[in-house]
């Protein structure tokens, strides 16, 4: 049994380690923090489609607010390059962003593209890719500076 509990711990950490979403945080409130992602993102072209709050239900329910939300980024030029030169990426866009409070911060998370990479193996597609992963790097970046 041990020996089990073993082996799924180290699995478990050997799939940890392969993730790599990008990240960063602040000190602000969730408003704030939508407001400062979404100039960060409209500095590199891309435009807020939508904002996801997580569990709504449960506060409309009288629990607290978890304070998740996810945002939505399009960016036109990304659309007609999918299109263009790799239609199966058009599944993964827009560019999502998870927004986390963390006691006073708010972190933002981006998805793993190392795991798109590994769903699309194609070298289109890992251009493509590449090229969205260097505009989410700017764009937490951007939300990050005081």
């Amino acid at each position: 049994m041990k020996r089990l509990a073993c082996a799924m711990m180290l699995l478990a950490g050997i799939a940890l380690a392969h993730a790599a979403p990008q990240s960063a945080s602040r000190t602000a409130d969730m408003r704030d923090a939508v407001d400062r992602i979404t100039i960060a993102a409209e500095n590199s072209d891309y435009h807020l489609v939508k904002v996801q709050a997580i569990d709504t239900a449960l506060v409309k329910r009288g629990y607290e607010d978890p304070g998740v939300r996810i945002l939505f980024f399009g960016k036109a030029t990304a659309v007609e390059q999918a299109e263009k030169e790799y239609p199966p990426l058009l599944s993964m866009l827009p560019i999502k962003l998870v927004l986390v409070v963390r006691g006073t911060e708010i972190v933002v998370i981006s998805d793993d593209l190392d795991a798109w990479k590994a769903m699309f193996p194609e070298p289109a597609a890992h251009r493509l890719i590449e090229l969205w992963r260097q505009d989410i790097e700017q764009m937490l970046k951007d939300f990050a500076v005081p």
